[in-house]
């Protein structure tokens, strides 16, 4: 028991040592701040501060080493037994401020106004000293702060008239709406009621995303029929193509197999030989074999298999003139013209009178030069009956007229009948020269173009003594076309031929590129 007491003695021993000299070594600490630091008042507010006397720093927080003066708790030891009986140290001393005299804080107060004066002539005679570069300072600073505001005041009013301006061009050109499906994403997804309002209430058709896309194209790559068909009834274009690819959308759908909106588009009218800008074509972007027949068979010429891809205007005309002539026409085979169903001719002869050459004189006698006109008619070689005259314009004193005359006699009974030109004097209306062509000579559909020599009349064999060193010759273009369906059928199959010229050259051209790249490998 004695040694227990005595080393709770030993505890309690050490422990005093510690609080003394901490206690010591606190009091040396506050003394050299005091010698460092003078704590002063200020005038104008009463409060206190603190000025470092080495550095003339002045700050308005307590330095950590002036704590020292608040009071300090006692610790108590956990380790010290309860029962033992300890007298906690009693606190003697106090705040050296507070055991000064009157007088001394005084002093201490006058000292501080004195050298916080000192510091504000100092300050004062430092702006004095450098007033102008203050002055530009301050003026460079406003200036700039100003700029500044203003540059950035404008910026935001530009940049919100912008947004203002493409929001409501945005809004009105349909290309945004906010919370609202636009009529591309309603195309995409197929939803027709929302393609429909938008077109009723004024929506364009063709409303073009800034990455070009357009509703058709949309509904095309997701293959909605119905919306397609909307599309294109409400004024679509068919044979837009994208502004950056180049791509239509019979492209689009040709890719994909959809063959009823492929259809669709060829009963619109959409171009087939339309390239984008890869240089490829609908034939490039086919991947479906029905897609395939259905764009070959759109390429040939009209019958009633592939009539369901021919509906436009100009098609759909020409493939309803040469339904209604094959139904209606029969073949005369006595006269060699097609008659239609009233008896009627279909035969037509196209004429063109160019010009003449060393016409014939008035009188070769005195060099009396003709007033030369031309008249073109239809007659039989049996009999001299001829049909309705067509007449040309007088060329005055011309040996080397040019007339020009184009003139169409429809409904030619026969091909028994012969074509007459006769070259007229105006002056006394005598027959100058005079040319016969037989139509039986004439290929249907064929430009008969050359040059006719017109022998000289009695009157002129009479009056001109030697003969004559150049004929007098006249230049003449004549066409007979027997029937229409004809001319309908072989305008097609001439156009069904450039097409297959064209698609050849096209491929040897591809593959020559490619076989040059091939080459070009290592």
């Amino acid at each position: 028991m004695v040694d227990v007491v005595d080393e709770a003695t030993e505890q309690l021993v050490v422990r005093l040592q510690t609080l003394y000299r901490a206690r010591r070594a606190r009091r040396e600490a506050v003394k050299l701040a005091n010698s460092a630091y003078l704590k002063c008042w200020d005038a104008v507010s009463g409060l206190a501060y603190y000025c470092n006397l080495r550095t003339g720093l002045s700050s308005w927080k307590k330095p950590l080493l002036l704590a020292a003066r608040d009071s300090v708790e006692p610790s108590v030891d956990t380790n010290i037994d309860v029962k033992a009986p300890v007298e906690a140290p009693v606190e003697s001393d106090s705040d050296p401020i507070l055991q000064l005299s009157l007088k001394e804080r005084q002093q201490r107060r006058e000292e501080s106004l004195v050298f916080k004066k000192k510091c504000e002539d100092e300050k004062r005679e430092l702006v004095l000293r450098h007033r102008r570069k203050i002055a530009r300072a301050m003026r460079r600073f406003e200036k700039n702060l100003l700029d500044e505001k203003s540059k950035n005041r404008q910026e935001r009013q530009a940049k919100l008239k912008n947004d203002n301006q493409q929001l409501l061009q945005d809004l009105y050109e349909g290309k945004k709406k906010e919370s609202v499906q636009t009529i591309r994403e309603a195309a995409m997804r197929g939803n027709l009621d929302r393609v429909e309002t938008l077109l009723d209430i004024g929506f364009s058709a063709d409303a073009e995303s800034a990455m070009g896309l357009i509703p058709l194209l949309a509904a095309c790559q997701s293959g909605h029929l119905e919306v397609v068909r909307r599309l294109l009834s409400g004024g679509a274009r068919v044979n837009h193509a994208h502004v950056k690819t180049g791509r239509t959308a019979l492209m689009e759908a040709a890719s994909r197999a959809k063959p009823p909106v492929l259809k669709e588009l060829l009963r619109y009218g959409a171009q087939i030989h339309v390239e984008d800008e890869q240089g490829e074509t609908v034939f490039d972007c086919m991947k479906d074999a029905a897609n395939r027949e259905i764009i070959e068979r759109a390429c040939q010429v009209w019958s009633s298999e592939n009539a369901a891809l021919f509906p436009t205007e100009f098609r759909q005309e020409r493939c309803d003139q040469l339904e209604a002539a094959i139904g209606n026409e029969h073949f005369d085979m006595a006269n060699g013209v097609s008659r239609d169903v009233n008896g009627k001719s279909l035969a037509t002869l196209d004429v063109s009178v160019e010009q003449g050459e060393n016409l014939p004189y008035r009188d070769p006698r005195i060099g009396d030069l003709i007033d030369p006109y031309v008249r073109v008619f239809l007659r039989s070689a049996s009999a001299l009956e001829s049909t309705e005259l067509f007449k040309s314009e007088m060329r005055l004193a011309d040996r080397n007229p040019v007339w020009e005359l184009c003139c169409r006699i429809p409904a030619v009974p026969s091909v028994q009948k012969e074509l007459g030109i006769q070259v007229v004097d105006a002056k006394r209306e005598d027959i100058a020269g005079e040319v016969t062509i037989s139509l039986r000579s004439l290929l249907d559909q064929k430009d008969h173009k050359k040059w006719h020599v017109m022998p000289p009349t009695l009157r002129q064999q009479i009056l001109e003594k030697k003969t004559r060193e150049k004929p007098a010759r006249i230049r003449v273009c004549a066409r007979l076309t027997h029937t229409k369906s004809i001319v309908l059928t072989r305008e097609l199959q001439q156009l069904m031929k450039t097409r297959e010229v064209l698609v050849k050259k096209r491929r040897d051209i591809i593959q020559n590129a490619l076989d040059i790249r091939l080459q070009q490998l290592p």
